[in-house]
């Protein structure tokens, strides 16, 4: 799970859950649905990050759902918190930035003049067959 969202995680597992449980029981077999309950929370939380699986087993889950919500919550607010190693960290780096930053700008203020220009002129179409109707 460690790229995966909690979100996507919960998906794959209550599908892997769902084939194993529905698809694997011969003779008839029944599997009540307190011990399918369990057995997909047991295996949502073991599957999860560490730093998200303590606060989850903290929080004590008695459903799958509620586990998911709570998780998703945690993995939300830890990529808030967690810090971007792709930031800018030396003064090479920073001058890099300051010139992409430049050119991307400039790039966006030529293109947005040319829709205004484009726009000026499609209004000026507008208003001519207007007129002449």
């Amino acid at each position: 799970m460690q790229q995966e969202s909690v979100k996507d995680f919960s998906v794959r597992i209550e599908g892997l859950a769902h084939r194993c449980l529905n698809n694997h029981l011969e003779n008839g077999e029944n599997i009540s649905d307190s011990f399918r309950a369990r057995l997909l929370l047991s295996q949502f939380v073991s599957g999860l990050k560490q730093s998200i699986k303590a606060q989850v087993v903290v929080a004590n889950s008695s459903d799958f759902t509620t586990a998911v919500e709570i998780a998703d919550r945690i993995q939300t607010s830890q990529s808030i918190l967690t810090p971007n190693i792709n930031s800018v960290s030396d003064s090479a780096h920073i001058n890099d930035f300051a010139k992409l930053l430049k050119s991307t700008t400039e790039t966006f203020t030529k293109s947005l003049e040319l829709v205004t220009q484009q726009l000026q002129a499609l209004n000026t179409r507008v208003d001519e067959v207007q007129k002449s109707r």
